[in-house]
């Protein structure tokens, strides 16, 4: 299995083994952090992995998964933040499911900047529980429960076969409440990217939302051996969509 193969297996994981991971493991998850791939290079960014199981680490919130591990991910506040902060964690809890390890997105705790992050002047965005599993981490393909392809993608002209794995990838991405905030309008080699005006109480988890969502797109274009680019366009950001705003455009160029 590799990271796409992940994208359509993973499925969240609310109750977990109570135990340490072996060290080595989580100083390949530490290495694997290093290396993620940005949205936003600009943005100044911390990702710390608590452990309550074996350190006097609280974490609260209400409808929290008891978990030995957390990631929480620190950011400066800036334009597009949390969207970088769904697209990089995306990557961490695929890599974890790569690795046998369950996770869970936590939209709900009571998370505060520790001295380091708050130093650089960071606030927490959100969480991610994680451990040895207690149930199954992964899905046979086909068996997630998800909107259909047709009702979140527009496409202007007929598509090959690469792009409809990369929308396939795009409709199985999670979201807060499985509310799949995102709708996709398909034009030669662009897929923009537009997302529902929000619910106040949904506002920073569906930012959250779209950064996931475009994880897949990039993830998969790459399988499909795509060279994707993740860009605004302001000509398309002007455009009126219904209920939904603009988020980004994917350019899609093969690798030469």
């Amino acid at each position: 299995m590799n990271i796409y193969e992940a994208i359509f297996c993973r499925m969240s994981v609310r109750k977990f083994r109570m135990e340490p991971i072996e060290e080595k493991r989580l100083e390949h998850l530490n290495r694997f952090i290093g290396m993620v791939t940005k949205l936003r290079e600009e943005i100044p960014y911390r990702i710390e992995i608590k452990c309550p199981l074996l350190r006097k680490e609280t974490i609260r919130g209400a409808g929290k998964a008891e978990a030995p591990y957390y990631l929480v991910f620190y950011s400066q506040p800036a334009e597009g933040y949390l969207e970088n902060a769904g697209f990089i964690l995306e990557q961490i809890v695929l890599y974890l499911t790569l690795k046998g390890i369950g996770s869970c997105y936590q939209g709900s705790l009571r998370l505060t900047a520790g001295p380091e992050a708050a130093a650089e002047g960071m606030v927490p965005v959100i969480a991610v529980a994680f451990g040895l599993p207690a149930e199954s981490c992964v899905r046979e393909r086909g068996r997630e429960q998800r909107r259909s392809l047709s009702s979140m993608v527009i496409c202007k002209e007929e598509v090959g076969d690469d792009v409809r794995e990369i929308l396939k990838a795009a409709r199985v991405a999670p979201s807060a409440m499985n509310r799949q905030p995102w709708r996709l309008v398909v034009y030669h080699n662009r897929i923009h990217v537009f997302a529902k005006k929000s619910l106040p109480m949904f506002g920073q988890l569906q930012r959250i939302d779209m950064g996931i969502v475009l994880c897949h797109i990039v993830a998969a274009a790459e399988e499909q051996w795509l060279e994707p680019k993740v860009q605004r366009m302001d000509s398309i950001a002007e455009q009126k969509m219904g209920d939904y705003r603009y988020t980004a455009t994917v350019w899609l160029q093969p690798i030469l």
